[in-house]
């Protein structure tokens, strides 16, 4: 199990719940479990934002923008649907 998010307005049941985490996976070899604490976090590509009570801020603006710069392809004009000529094409060199 790998990039857990929990939230929850009782700090207490954090720690429960990492303190289990901990027990629960102590003999399985793979490594620490660790934890962060934070009202602000990056979690799978999205900026998780709690600063406000009762309300989950979600960003993914940087996200974006990285796809956006990293597509291998320049990508410009317009089309009516998102299919092109290429929607069923493999590249098989790709990784």
């Amino acid at each position: 199990m790998d990039d857990v998010n929990s939230s929850h307005e009782d700090s207490k049941v954090h720690v429960e719940f990492f303190d289990w985490l901990k027990d629960k996976y102590a003999n399985y070899n793979i490594g620490e479990v660790k934890a962060k604490m934070s009202i602000k976090r990056n979690y799978l590509g999205m900026t998780l934002d709690y600063n406000t009570p009762g309300v989950l801020n979600i960003d993914m603006t940087e996200s974006v923008k990285s796809m956006v710069e990293e597509f291998p392809q320049k990508v410009q004009g317009r089309n009516a649907t998102p299919w092109t000529r290429n929607l069923f094409k493999v590249d098989e060199s790709s990784k």
